[in-house]
Order: C-alpha cells, then sequence, then structure tokens
C-alpha cells in the first residue's frame, strides 16, 4: 500500500474520531441539560406544599373543563381528587405514579392508572370516551403556576398552585356551591339584552359549552367553560359584539353571574326557568311507567290491554314507551306491530306552556297530531291526553341541573302528590 493511502486511511479514522467525539460531547451536553431540566420539574412539582389545581380540559371546545386536586410526592405519588361531580364518592382520593420524564420535551405522564384522571382518557363502548389525555408536554413552570399541552391532543391547560392557607375541602365547598347554583342546563349569557343559550354535549349530557351563532358577530364557534370558587372562567377569551369576555363572578345573592374583565359592562349570565328550559332544550323524556300517579297508572294499563286486543281491528300491538319532546311540543308513542313485526312511532301535538318566572308548566292537548297520531292511535290515548291536559301548571323538579336526567312533575293545585315522572333514559 502506498503512503498517500495510508495518509487518506489516517485522515478518514482522525475525521470519525472528530465527528464521534463531537457528537458525544453534544448528546452528553443535552443530556444533562434535559436531566437538570427534569429535576427542576420534580422539584416544583413536590415542592408545592398545598398541592396543585389542575385545570382539565378532555378537549378544547366539546366537554367543558373540570377542577382536579393534585400533591406529588419525591417517591413519586400522585394523590388525585377532583370536584365533586366526577367523584364516584364524596372526598373520593386516588394514589397512582406519576414521572416526569424526556419526550418531546419534558413530560408530565400519570402512566400508572388513577379512575379520577384516566376516566377522561379509557375509551368508551364507541372507542372514544372523552378523548381526553393522560401525558401532558410541559410549557413552561415555575412556582406560580405551569402550562401544559395535550401530548395527544394539543390541548392547552394549567396547573395553579393552591394558595397558602386555603384547604381542599374549603375551597371544594366552594366550587361545589358554584356547580349547585349554575347548572349548565339552565344558563344563559346575556350580552346587552342578546340571549344565548348554552349548549349540550351530545357524548357525555354536560352543558358546560356555549355554541355562539354567526350572528352574534362572535370571535369562535363556541367555547368551553370551568367552574371557580367565584364563578365560571371560559377556557378563552371570547370577542362577541366587541366585548371580549372570559371571568364570571356570583352575585351577592348567586341568582346570576357578572363579567368581570374590562370593557364588559352589560355582559352577565342568568338563569331560565325550568319550564322555559324543558321547552328550549332538547330532549326526549320518557314516562316512566312506575312511576305515575294512581289515574294515570290504570289509563296505562287500559290502553296496554286494549292494545293487546286489536281493539280496532289493526291488528295487536304491544306499547313500548311514552315521551314528551318539549322542544318539538310533542307527545310520542312507540308501539311494536305483532303482525307487521314493525316498530311504529306516532306524535300527538301539545302546548307545553312556561309560566314565566317560575319552574312550572302547563301541558294542554292542542288536538290533532301526525297521520299515525289521527287514524291509529287516538282512540287509546284521548283520554290520558285530556286527563293531562289542563289550566293548572305542573311544578317541575330535576334531579340534577347541571346533567339532568329525571323530571318530576305535580300538579300545583296538589303539590305533594307525583303525578308523573319522566327520564332522559327508557327504564
Amino acid at each position: 500500500m502506498n503512503k498517500s493511502v495510508y495518509i487518506l486511511i489516517a485522515l478518514f479514522t482522525l475525521c470519525i474520531s472528530s465527528c464521534s467525539d463531537e457528537n458525544d460531547i453534544f448528546d452528553s451536553s443535552s443530556a444533562r441539560r434535559m436531566n437538570a431540566m427534569l429535576q427542576e420539574c420534580n422539584e416544583i412539582l413536590t415542592g408545592a406544599e398545598n398541592g396543585w389545581i389542575f385545570e382539565y380540559y378532555p378537549e378544547d371546545s366539546k366537554y367543558g373543563g373540570f377542577q382536579l386536586y393534585m400533591t406529588f410526592s419525591k417517591e413519586g405519588e400522585v394523590k388525585v381528587t377532583a370536584e365533586s361531580p366526577i367523584l364516584e364518592s364524596p372526598g373520593e382520593q386516588v394514589t397512582s405514579m406519576y414521572q416526569v420524564k424526556a419526550d418531546m420535551g419534558p413530560v408530565l405522564s400519570f402512566d400508572t392508572y388513577n379512575r379520577i384522571l384516566h376516566q377522561f382518557s379509557d375509551p368508551d363502548p364507541d372507542g372514544l370516551g372523552y378523548e381526553g389525555d393522560y401525558e401532558f408536554v410541559i410549557l413552561t413552570i415555575n412556582k406560580e403556576g405551569i402550562e401544559l399541552r395535550g401530548k395527544k391532543t394539543g390541548v392547552k391547560m394549567q396547573m395553579i398552585p393552591l394558595p397558602a392557607g386555603t384547604t381542599w375541602e374549603s375551597y371544594s365547598n366552594r366550587l361545589n356551591k358554584m356547580i349547585q347554583a349554575f347548572p349548565g342546563f339552565t344558563m344563559r349569557l346575556n350580552i346587552d339584552g342578546k340571549v344565548i343559550d348554552m349548549e349540550e354535549s351530545d357524548e357525555i349530557g354536560r352543558y358546560q359549552t356555549f355554541k355562539l351563532p354567526a350572528k352574534t358577530n362572535s370571535s369562535a364557534e363556541g367555547t368551553a367553560f370551568i367552574y371557580t370558587p367565584d364563578g365560571i372562567k371560559f377556557k378563552s377569551p371570547v370577542t362577541i359584539a366587541g366585548k371580549t369576555i372570559q371571568h364570571f363572578t356570583a352575585s351577592a345573592d348567586g341568582t346570576y353571574l357578572t363579567c368581570t374583565d374590562e370593557g364588559a359592562n352589560g355582559v352577565q349570565i342568568v338563569q331560565m326557568p325550568l319550564g322555559e328550559a324543558f321547552v328550549t332544550k332538547k330532549g326526549n323524556w320518557f314516562f316512566d311507567k312506575n312511576q305515575m300517579g294512581p289515574r294515570l297508572t290504570t289509563m296505562w294499563s287500559t290502553i296496554t290491554e286494549n292494545m293487546e286486543k286489536d281493539q280496532n281491528g289493526q291488528g295487536s300491538e304491544l306499547l313500548q314507551q311514552i315521551s314528551l319532546q318539549g322542544s318539538y311540543q310533542v307527545f310520542t308513542i312507540y308501539s311494536y306491530s305483532i303482525n307487521d313485526e314493525k316498530l311504529y312511532s306516532a306524535n300527538f301535538y301539545m302546548d307545553f306552556i312556561p309560566i314565566e318566572g317560575a319552574d312550572q308548566m302547563k301541558i294542554i292537548f292542542a288536538g290533532g297530531g301526525d297521520d299515525f297520531a289521527r287514524y291509529f292511535y287516538m282512540e287509546y290515548f284521548d283520554m290520558m291526553l285530556g286527563y293531562m291536559s289542563d289550566d293548572e301548571p305542573y311544578n317541575m323538579t330535576y334531579d340534577n341541573l347541571k346533567s339532568p336526567s329525571e323530571i318530576t312533575f305535580r300538579r300545583n293545585d296538589n303539590p305533594d302528590v307525583v303525578w308523573f315522572k319522566t327520564t332522559r333514559y327508557i327504564k
């Protein structure tokens, strides 16, 4: 081998060695910086003596936000509790493991199962659930707060330290009072007399999103919000009719919320009466046949027997369900035809009339209905429709105004007697 080849090999080897040394130096420096950053993140997480409030949003605008409370230990444990509506029992607290690791920058990972947190990321039978995260890229961190981004969803969230001198018990008690006082089901946004109603999330039945119609000249299609001990807070500022709004504080008497943002005079969140909510909010409310007064129970039994006996010659039918749909002003029956082996529905036309300023509503049979109702089912149901119709209003009681699933109807002239109950789910 001639001298020039030896020289080339030597130069090539030296070059490789130099590059390798440079990469080692760079990787070592980068790794040290990342390890130092991870250590700092852990020190800040565990150094908050009073723990952290995690303002958690599974998705940017679909579900609304949830307040979680977390304390972190140097041993890698995290204790989690939350606002009461998402707990299985009062005071529930779940301990699991966490770590701060290097992945797309420093990442806070709750990588062992924690029921309270992971309910947002667990898939439901359809494979989505709340679509939330359990791993979060740490964007900024200091003792005053942490800004996070969901690793999967990209949703930005924040953690803030629970103020010194405040216990989670006292904080959550104030929070729960706001949740109870201002249920999303009845909330409406009032901007200089323009009213915008709350929209329900179809996926989970939780009213914590305002849909903002284009006619309101808003800067977004909608906004989610989170409850605070003083009121509510939109996830991000929204500009409507030239006013930028985000923070709302409850009035002294607890009947409405006022926007506290600069230049947002005349912006409030008020509540509609339950009768108005019934005819405004979409919902199919099914009669619970086991929760009716004696007269309606007898009528239900008589109707069922007559339909099965083929009283009008159209063939035997099995009454399945009856429902009220306030937003469509109909009394709907569902019946299964034994002869046709088909399920039929029929709509009788109703007038659901809210009583202004009260949680009451009149129910009046308006007469008539669709073709099936008029020609096939009127003779079965005319007595029940007439009995339910009256100028005397019904008092309405919802089981849960934040995410209602049951309404109890009592007559105003006999408030101690339950006339009937309806549910959002077939029983």
